[in-house]
Order: structure tokens, then sequence, then C-alpha cells
């Protein structure tokens, strides 16, 4: 049986949101420290989950939330023993004795030892640990070792979210999150809370977008077609260096390629081929000796999303002697959001002999730093002012688009 389970809760208080998407089950006895940084929200979190807040000042959704398979209500709620309670071991024993006698199904304490010197804390933690052979308890403390001596389980909350929920001796060992492991060497924990907006946060501190399905598959799978996207977004490296066979489009069409992009500025699709394979071109012609410009990134990028949004397969074709074809896909990836250095990262372990070199993830960075400057200009800022038509960018290449739906041989500007 269940001790507690959360399903899905958001809880704000006024405009400060303290947990977004909370999901955990927490077993019928035993104790389960609930650690964090300061003023992530514990506190708040038990005072409401309790009842002893003023529920007018909370706003909570969630899809269930149950203690002992019996929905959360008032008369199945956990009892609370607040900070401060106590500041001597027979005071603090007291107050636990009351609230068991009331038969809650939960025992929440809040640092009910952080008053209390070592002899006292001792005694109050002998008393939770017999407790929690009948039921279960839910203990916020900042005291590591009080909580790795006792505790079961702990539940580490971080960043409006729970990072994990570990064996206790694993946690104070070897924990699994990046966030237990920073709370683990410093007592605090750099995570963002949920009501940030990722343009705003550092790049490492981003996270990736839910949409985005990345996979693993490096050359080994497959040393012509790897997808960096599953099924969205792919690189192909073709056997004749630079030229697609009529055979290869074929095949790509085969595993489910709808869309092509050449590079290559000196060698243009060839049209009588794609629509014989049934597939999109795209043709963006790129100066292999130079580094693209950011409104040259971004109207290609414009021209992928619009592709990838419109349900196509996209392989990008690898051009030689040019580091184009993984550069577009990086730019791709930190266009539909992720962040630069993980875009670059990717990269280099897909492609181990073609190597994105500084210049390259420095125009990721500039791209990023472009993109966020972007969305937020676009955003209405300023009171009685009509906002101006957005202009497109400026960019030294053209796209041109080639497809079925047009007679074979003809071109027409996708822009």
């Amino acid at each position: 049986m269940t001790g507690l389970r959360i399903k899905n809760l958001s809880l704000q208080v006024a405009d400060k949101v303290l947990l977004r998407n909370l999901s955990v089950d927490l077993p019928s006895t035993g104790i389960v420290g609930l650690m964090g940084p300061m003023g992530v929200g514990k506190s708040s979190f038990a005072a409401w989950l309790c009842g002893v807040a003023d529920q007018s000042l909370f706003h909570a959704t969630y899809d269930d939330i149950s203690i002992d398979d019996a929905p959360l209500s008032d008369s199945n709620r956990p009892a609370l023993l607040p900070q401060k309670a106590a500041v001597a071991a027979d005071q603090a024993i007291e107050r636990l004795d009351q609230l068991i006698a009331q038969h809650p199904p939960i025992l929440c304490v809040d640092e009910v030892t952080a008053l209390l010197p070592p002899e006292d804390a001792a005694k109050v933690l002998e008393w939770l640990k017999d407790a929690a052979r009948q039921m279960p308890i839910l203990m916020i403390s900042h005291n590591q070792l009080q909580v790795a001596c006792h505790a079961q389980q702990v539940m580490l909350l971080a960043g409006g979210r729970v990072q994990e929920v570990t064996p206790a001796k694993q946690f104070f060992t070897a924990p699994v999150s990046a966030a237990g492991q920073q709370f683990i060497r410093t007592g605090g924990a750099v995570v963002t809370n949920p009501e940030t907006d990722p343009r705003h946060l550092m790049s490492d501190l981003r996270e990736i977008p839910a949409d985005l399905e990345l996979t693993q598959e490096g050359p080994d799978a497959n040393p012509t077609l790897q997808w960096v996207l599953k099924d969205k977004l792919a690189v192909f490296k073709p056997a004749s260096p630079g030229a697609v066979s009529a055979a290869e489009l074929k095949a790509m069409s085969r595993r489910g390629i709808s869309s092509v992009v050449v590079l290559d500025q000196n060698r243009p699709p060839d049209l009588d081929a794609l629509a014989e394979a049934g597939l999109v071109g795209v043709w963006f012609p790129m100066d292999p000796t130079c580094l693209p410009q950011i409104p040259d990134c971004q109207l290609l990028c414009q021209e992928c999303d619009r592709l990838l949004k419109s349900g196509q397969k996209v392989a990008v074709v690898v051009t030689p002697d040019s580091l184009d074809a993984e550069r577009t896909v990086a730019a791709q990836l930190v266009h539909m959001g992720l962040p630069a250095g993980l875009a670059a990262k990717i990269m280099r372990e897909a492609f181990r002999d073609k190597q994105l070199g500084l210049n390259d993830e420095q125009l990721l960075w500039d791209l990023e730093l472009s993109n966020d400057l972007v969305d937020d200009i676009s955003k209405p800022q300023r009171r009685g002012r009509r906002d101006r038509q957005a202009q497109p960018a400026i960019a030294k290449g053209s796209i041109a688009s080639f497809g079925r739906p047009r007679a074979r041989g003809t071109a027409t500007p996708a822009l």
C-alpha cells in the first residue's frame, strides 16, 4: 500500500510558483527525509498538504493526491509539527504524542530538532524511528547527518520539482541527479525555478525542450544516414562526396526521409531524381571557405523549421571538405530551443571524423543569443506604441525549393 501518492501537483502562492508537476509515491511506513535548498518551499508545501496554512493563499492543481489509497480530504490529511514548536526533547515528544493520538495517516515534522541540543535531538529522533515502524513520517530537515542515520528514503526538492527520491544510503553516497550531487557537496543546488523564462537562463541551465527527442544513433548504426532528432532530422553522407545519386535518394525515401537539404554551392539537386524518389529538395548554396552569417543561419533554420512542422522528415547532405552540414544541423537544434553548448556536444559525439571548431561553436552561441533577443523584442513591451511590422532577415544566400508538386526542372523560391 502506498502511504502518500501525489500526481502532477502544481502549487503557487501569490505570484510565486512553489511546485510544478510534482509526482511522487511514498511508502506506508518509515521515515522519508524531505530535503532541499533554503527557501525552496518545503515548509510551505508541508503546511498546505497538512491543511494548517490559509488555503485561500494557495492555488493548487493536481490529478491525484491520496493517502492510503483514499483521496486527500479534511479527514484524511497528515498532521504537522511545525518549525520552532519545541526547545527541549520532553516538549517535542509531548507535542508528537498529542499528534499521534489523533491517528493521522501521516506525520510531518518540520526541522523538529533544529533548536534542540544534541542529546535532546537524539531522543526525538529515536522516538520518530520507533513511530515510523507503524506509520509514514515525512521529516523536513537540513541536517544531512540526521537524515542519513534515521531516514530510509530521501526526497530532494529543488527548482519547484522533485529531483530524486532515493534510498538514503544511496543518496548520501551516490545521488542520481545533478542537483543531488550539488546538494551533498554544498547544501544547495543550482536549479532553475519553473516560472523562469528559459531565454533568461544561462545556456548550461536550460532544459531540453520536451518535444525534442534526441537520438543516440552514432556512425556505427548507419554510416550513411544518421538521425539526430528521432524520425525528424538526419544527416546523410553520400558515397561519392557531394553528389547524391538517384539510388541514394530512393534509399533515403525508403528510410522515411521526405525532404533533402543540399548546401554544396557547386552541386544543385538533381530535379528529375528528386521527383522520381518523391522527395522535396532545398538548395541553400554555402561558401565552404567561410562561416555563414547569423541571418543566413536564421533563414535556413526557418525553412527547415517550416518543413519539420509540416511533418516532413529532413536529411541534410554532407558537403565534402566542409562542416556546413554538421554546422547546419547544430544551428537547427539551437533554433528549436536546445542550448548551444549541448548542440555542439551532440554533433561532436555523432560525427567524430569532422569536429566543429571554436569558431563554429561561437556561431552557435551567437545564434542562441540572437534568437533570445528576437523573442524578447517580438513581445509587446512598450505601452501606447504600435508594434512595427516584423521585417525578414537579410541573408547573403538564397533558398530554392524543388518538389513533386512543381513541374520538373523548375525552381520556386521558398521564401
